[in-house]
């Protein structure tokens, strides 16, 4: 089940422009099947507390540099002396 959620969540983000959110819940989603299927974890309880304290610590502490190192790439992918458009 964690396995297909955070497989769902990852394909979600790719899909729309959420801003990298969806990407870390899909990390924590991960990591509790991880968890799981090691047997550390086996009710449903604690899995949700690791989903949620996985998924919100990856979120602090990685969002900044994943959108950081995605500005960048935006960056260098733009032709010379265009600008992006912005809509309103």
């Amino acid at each position: 089940m964690w396995l297909a959620g955070g497989l769902v969540l990852m394909v979600a983000e790719l899909a729309t422009p959420s801003g990298f959110y969806l990407l870390f819940f899909g990390l924590g989603a991960f990591g509790v099947a991880l968890l799981a299927g090691a047997g550390v974890l086996t009710a449903t309880g604690p899995q949700l507390l690791a989903f949620t304290v996985l998924s919100l610590t990856s979120l602090v502490l990685f969002r900044g540099p994943v959108l950081a190192v995605s500005a960048a790439a935006l960056t260098r992918s733009r032709p010379a002396g265009r600008q992006p458009r912005h809509s309103r």
